[in-house]
């Protein structure tokens, strides 16, 4: 049943296309920059343009000033408010930061970067204005329907570009790129994805959590965000967990098939489907 449940969704939701092979800087290990209060840890001592290596980022990243140093040569978006969500269904404070972040790209990327985004985004008015206004920017889109069902479908759909594992994270698809690419080995970093630890609901059943990343200045303890914009209830906000750390299963055991070794650098990370290293520098000689 769930083979044909998605089916359904890759012949309604998914954009067909011909695989591909984007023109990314060559390397054999690509080291995927979550964007995690741990990675303030390690961002500054990071090498600018490591030759054995790409830098990956996701997301706001680019709004850290780290963005113009390391040069990340793919860039993965997967938040629905900055790819494909109509403008007028946004709310003014997350739309400024849409805008923000498409600036940012667009001024301060001096640099080759393939940009990685749902296919939707492809289409849209903004992030076709994005890629016109910069020469550095190339764009690759991506399927995001959800995948459900039998390993062996899973993983020829996923590396066939059908669909994800069900991107609830960014990480996801960023490790799935990697994947279908052929990368020979995939790190992380700022992967903490340790919310179970801050989670609470207070007098006024408001489900709360902290939401900190390394580029921000204080904690941001705050709610989680539904596709529509209103605060997650509690049973959402864990059933968004379970889907994130199932679907990170699904990519090891993609991975491992295809020869792609994903090591977790990340302290304390609550992921438990990768294997774990400390971070050293060992890494970029």
């Amino acid at each position: 049943m769930q083979i044909f449940l998605s089916l359904i969704k890759y012949v309604w939701l998914s954009k067909k296309f011909r695989g591909f092979r984007p023109r990314v800087k060559s390397a054999p290990e690509w080291l995927i920059l979550g964007n995690g209060p741990s990675l303030r840890l390690i961002v500054a001592d990071l090498p600018e343009e490591p030759s054995n290596m790409v830098f990956c980022a996701v997301n706001y990243f680019c709004l850290s000033p780290e963005f113009i140093r390391l040069k990340p040569s793919a860039y993965v978006i997967g938040a629905p408010e900055l790819t494909f969500l109509p403008e007028q269904t946004i709310p003014e404070h997350i739309l400024e930061s849409k805008r923000n972040l498409y600036k940012t790209l667009s001024e301060n990327t001096r640099w080759p970067m393939t940009l990685f985004v749902p296919y939707p985004t492809l289409g849209t008015p903004a992030f076709k204005k994005l890629l016109s206004s910069n020469p550095n920017l190339k764009a690759y889109g991506y399927n995001a329907t959800p995948l459900e069902g039998p390993a062996g479908f899973c993983r020829f759909a996923m590396l066939n570009g059908w669909g994800l594992p069900r991107p609830h994270n960014v990480l996801i698809p960023a490790l799935a790129m990697a994947i279908r690419l052929k990368i020979s080995k995939v790190r992380m970093v700022g992967a903490e994805h340790s919310w179970l630890r801050t989670l609470q609901v207070d007098d006024q059943n408001r489900v709360m959590l902290d939401h900190e990343h390394f580029y921000d200045s204080d904690r941001q303890v705050g709610h989680m965000i539904h596709s529509t914009f209103r605060p997650r209830r509690l049973h959402e906000v864990l059933q968004k967990f379970l889907y994130s750390f199932q679907s990170y299963w699904v990519l090891a055991e993609i991975a491992d098939k295809q020869g792609v070794e994903i090591i977790n650098l990340t302290p304390n990370s609550y992921i438990d489907a990768f294997k774990k290293h400390a971070f050293s520098h060992e890494h970029f000689r």
